[in-house]
């Protein structure tokens, strides 16, 4: 049944036909449409793509700079960094921690000022288990390195 709805949806239609349609159904067609010409053209698109990268290197990788230096390239480098390191959480976790690390002012630990520019014993860290590799906390880079935080919470 639902393949008949599709393929109505996605068939030939006169105008006529498409304006007795209710709005929800013109919007499905549209969309329906839409998925089908995607799958159609995505060689060709795929082609395009790999084509212009391959022509503009350098145009494309001053626009991933410029990206990696915004919020959101920022959020995505960081996570990236975290998965990278051995983080399993999922992605509603992951933009907890990172709203987390973004926000806390102090080590979880040792109460140090937490830092965010440039590598120093201050700056701030996401400390995981390496063993489970869940989040434990927010912490300075000297407590996450030494482990000294456990002198204060094992």
């Amino acid at each position: 049944m639902a393949e008949l709805y599709e393929e109505w949806l996605v068939s030939k239609m006169t105008r006529a036909e498409f304006n007795d349609l209710s709005d929800v159904d013109k919007k499905e067609r549209k969309r329906l449409q839409q998925i089908k010409y995607n799958e159609e053209h995505r060689e060709e698109r795929n082609e395009y793509n790999r084509q212009y990268r391959e022509e503009n290197k350098e145009k494309e990788k001053e626009r991933y700079r410029q990206y990696k230096q915004t919020p959101a390239g920022k959020k995505v480098n960081t996570i990236s960094k975290w998965k990278t390191r051995g983080l399993e959480e999922t992605k509603e976790e992951l933009d907890i921690i990172y709203e987390l690390y973004l926000t806390q002012e102090l080590c979880y630990s040792c109460d140090v000022k937490l830092t965010r520019d440039g590598i120093c014993s201050t700056q701030a860290c996401m400390d995981h288990d390496h063993n489970t590799n869940r989040f434990r906390q927010i912490c300075c880079r000297e407590c996450n390195t030494s482990d000294s935080w456990m002198k204060y919470f094992c």
